[in-house]
């Protein structure tokens, strides 16, 4: 594996992400080192109150409501935006005295920014509550300066997330750009761009808890997969007009603010997320963190200007599927979907079903492996950045345990993390590890402050994941030092 590169001149002065609350303890520690990337934290309204496009919670939506407040409280504290998803495309009009109620109760607990998807909602957050930013949501579908320029006229929006079908269209953001407005792009959703059905599908999603039966959810959702699914899967091609690779982002400098993600969302695990953020940050990536495929560097240029007229065309489907019959490179290995053949290839037809269940046998089977590297580089990367945060670094393993490495300046720190056993020796030992350390040959000696802050950070780790860090220890995978 490559080791991720933050590039320091996009990252944090020019980008910042927006990205979804995950409903994990401990969440908003994780966040804490990567806290000056990071623009907001994105929540959905509880679903009695309004649908959302972006669930995370599928238990009581009572409890949540309930929780909401003290979520918001602990983001602020910890000096994370939080940001409250009211993104229905159409709302219930006989909740709205009710909404009225809650959001003053959030913003007396530092609740300063909402994402609306109906104008007139936006319009009555504005007048009601004029301290609150608006920021206009995707699935309001602004798509040029007319509908930008009446969310700015009748609700004041300050930001706006255009229409994804604008994504790679650099001369439309710009001018979107000139109405003062800050732009905020969703870099992986993982929809095909323009689909007939996206208004029909947040429509569904956002009235899911108004639905009565589960039978009835579960019928309505197979429906839109039905249709929708597997057109997309046998033209995954088309994510090359919408979907950004980190490479993409050096054309968005001064023109967009913030970076969202939104398919993670549907994972729900803080760990990955990070991942995420980190796979963003490295712009020589040109690899899809989702979906694992790659984009030759002359896509871009080509999407930015081309007619879309892909009947008449093909160009797009025949590079993605030469560039992604084998996708070897360590920078697709980072990717979330990856597999050691590469994405399964689909063809301009629907896929075989045979093929279908045999590709979801083997995503099924190496998740396991996929969240436990995840956890472990997260391990790393929260080791790491308040203690040597310019410093490099890898892990591998080992026949004792996992070997974690620190590289700062002219010394090497080899840290041992291996199960507890009191007949080993170890530097110290905690209820979930030995800890050893050792230096590389040509290295100097380290300083013992950096050996013991480094212990200090295991020491939070081990408190904030309790019952968790038997993942390290599960499995033997390949090396990655």
């Amino acid at each position: 594996m490559t080791k991720n590169t933050i590039n320091n001149n996009l990252f944090p002065s020019l980008f910042r992400f927006s990205i979804p609350y995950v409903y994990e303890p401990s969440y908003s520690w994780k966040l804490l080192p990567w806290k000056k990337y990071i623009k907001n934290v994105y929540i959905p309204i509880p679903s009695d109150l309004m649908g959302s496009g972006r669930q995370i919670f599928e238990g009581d939506p009572l409890k949540f409501k309930q929780e909401l407040p003290e979520i918001i409280i602990d983001l602020e504290e910890k000096g994370l935006t939080a940001q409250l998803l009211c993104n229905s495309p159409f709302p219930d009009i006989f909740k709205i005295g009710e909404l009225k109620d809650y959001l003053k109760r959030l913003i007396d607990c530092g609740l300063r920014n909402v994402t609306v998807a109906f104008l007139p909602l936006a319009a009555m957050i504005h007048r009601e509550f004029p301290e609150i930013e608006i920021t206009a949501s995707t699935v309001a579908f602004i798509h040029d300066t007319a509908m930008a320029e009446q969310w700015i006229d009748r609700a004041g929006v300050k930001s706006i997330v255009p229409d994804r079908s604008l994504n790679k269209r650099l001369d439309k953001l710009a001018v979107l750009k000139k109405t003062g407005v800050a732009l905020t792009v969703v870099a992986d959703d993982g929809c095909l761009p323009s689909c007939p059905l996206q208004y029909q599908h947040y429509c569904l999603v956002s009235y899911l808890d108004k639905i009565s039966s589960a039978r009835d959810k579960e019928a309505d959702e197979k429906a839109i997969e039905s249709f929708c699914g597997k057109y997309e899967r046998a033209n995954t091609w088309r994510l090359y007009q919408s979907d950004l690779v980190p490479a993409n982002l050096p054309y968005y400098a001064g023109l967009v603010e913030t970076i969202k993600f939104a398919r993670i969302i549907n994972l729900k695990k803080a760990d990955l997320l990070i991942r995420e953020m980190q796979h963003y940050m490295d712009t020589n990536n040109r690899c899809s963190f989702f979906f694992g495929y790659y984009e030759p560097p002359e896509v871009f240029e080509k999407i930015r200007t081309c007619d879309r007229l892909c009947m008449n065309c093909g160009w797009c489907g025949d590079l993605f599927h030469r560039s992604n019959e084998r996708t070897d490179s360590p920078d697709a290995k980072m990717s979330l979907l990856w597999r050691p053949k590469g994405r399964v290839k689909v063809s301009t037809y629907a896929e075989p079903r045979k093929k279908e269940r045999v590709r979801k046998e083997v995503e099924e089977k190496s998740e396991k492996q996929i969240v436990r590297e995840r956890y472990i580089e997260s391990l790393l990367d929260f080791m790491k950045m308040s203690v040597l945060p310019e410093s490099s670094g890898g892990w591998k393993e080992s026949d004792e345990g996992i070997l974690l490495r620190f590289n700062d300046g002219g010394s090497t720190i080899v840290i041992l993390l291996s199960p507890p056993d009191e007949k080993e020796q170890a530097f110290f030992r905690t209820s979930n590890f030995n800890f050893s350390y050792t230096v590389d040959e040509d290295s100097v000696k380290p300083d013992m402050r950096v050996v013991d802050k480094l212990k200090a950070r295991l020491l939070e780790w081990e408190e904030m994941e309790k019952g968790r860090c038997h993942l390290i220890f599960e499995n033997k995978m390949r090396e990655h030092l």
